[in-house]
């Protein structure tokens, strides 16, 4: 079995993939969150990573989940439970508190 990691670009994960398990997806660039100030901007970023288990029975999710919260422990998690329609995934937000831009009007 080969993990299932994959970097988001212009293009999504390869619909000829057959993953089973855990499929974990992570943005190829930060999202950018400009806060305006006076005649400055603070730009803060963060990375979005998804992780989706295909298999119904299966705890890869919730060791995904542990370990990633140890590592990035300021990491905003949204889990979703799986039903009959959708799987069991988690969105994981990591905040980018090194890279800092101001921005001088």
């Amino acid at each position: 079995m080969i993990p299932a990691v994959y970097v988001v670009g212009q293009k999504s994960v390869p619909s000829e993939w057959k993953v089973t398990g855990l499929e974990v997806t992570m943005r190829q660039y930060p999202e950018v969150l400009p806060r305006a100030g006076v005649g400055v901007a603070n730009v803060l970023q963060q990375w979005e990573v998804v992780l989706m288990q295909y298999n119904p029975d299966g705890s890869e999710i919730a060791s995904a989940m542990d370990r990633m919260s140890r590592r990035f422990p300021d990491a905003e998690f949204r889990y979703l439970p799986g039903d009959d329609v959708a799987y069991e995934r988690c969105r994981i937000i990591i905040p980018d508190r090194e890279i800092r831009r101001l921005i001088t009007q």
